[in-house]
């Protein structure tokens, strides 16, 4: 998330990191990203909440 959305360290305008968080959500790279995560650590990072969402 951080190498497309830089850490605020003061107010600012946020609508284009708002515009970076939603492309990210739309072209599955926070998925990949959690799934590499997982992969890499041997980990599951689902909970029993999990399929309560929707994955599009």
């Amino acid at each position: 998330m951080r190498k497309q959305v830089s850490f605020a360290e003061k107010d600012r305008v946020f609508s284009d990191d708002i515009e970076k968080g939603i492309e990210m959500i739309q072209n599955k790279t926070i998925i990949s990203v959690i799934e590499k995560v997982e992969k890499n650590r041997n980990i599951s990072l689902k909970t029993k909440y999990s399929t309560e969402f929707e994955s599009y």
